[in-house]
């Protein structure tokens, strides 16, 4: 009887070993985190912003969304800089037809503008009052002539309390014009680290 209560014993250690050996050389899962979810928004009198959206599109993805006026300006670039200076002299901001209906499930939204006037162009700024950017990532970027990108960010960061922003980027007219402008914006975006790497979970 001693014997048998031995051998029962004997074999019951031997399991709960080959459990626990299970568990420990068992194989490690590895979760990847949720991709981080992307909007492109932008304005673009001449097509220049709208290139760079497109291009920041074909690396991350994500959705577009084009910034549009109830009222648009007129073709002439000269109509339109007269048109702007006064909005600025009297803090107008024009009206727009559109509107994001889902921001708050976006992660990370990239913001861009040509420069007018050393900023933001004005429809951005009618952008921007309208939504909460709490707790979002914003990716601000530009086109413009022959300066840079001015006091845009910094003006832009008053409307969004609580985002964090990343460096902004872009691409002026000299760059256009040599055809270097792709390239420049393309090395940037190869910096940019929008996505968290994968996390290990034993």
């Amino acid at each position: 009887m001693k014997a048998k209560t031995i051998l029962f014993i004997l074999i019951s250690v031997l399991l709960m070993s080959c459990n626990n050996a299970k568990k420990e050389t068992g194989a490690v899962r590895v979760e990847k985190d949720p991709e981080p979810k992307i909007l492109i928004a932008y304005y673009s009198l001449t097509g220049n912003t709208k290139a760079v959206a497109e291009q920041i599109h074909n690396k991350f993805g994500g959705d577009m969304f084009e910034i549009i006026l109830v009222t648009p300006y007129p073709p002439d670039e000269k109509t339109v800089i007269d048109i702007v200076r006064l909005e600025m002299e009297k803090d107008y901001l024009p009206e727009i037809s559109n509107k994001v209906e889902n921001i708050d499930e976006y992660d990370i939204i990239f913001i861009g503008t040509p420069i007018w006037y050393g900023t933001a162009a004005t429809p951005i700024f009618s952008f921007v009052k309208q939504y909460n950017f709490s707790g979002k990532k914003i990716v601000p970027f530009y086109t413009c002539g022959g300066g840079d990108e001015g006091s845009y960010v910094e003006d832009i960061k008053v409307f969004c309390n609580g985002a964090e922003f990343y460096n902004s980027f872009g691409n002026r007219r000299p760059d256009r014009e040599d055809g270097t402008a792709v390239e420049k914006v393309e090395k940037h975006l190869n910096e940019l680290m929008l996505r968290p790497p994968s996390s290990q979970i034993e």
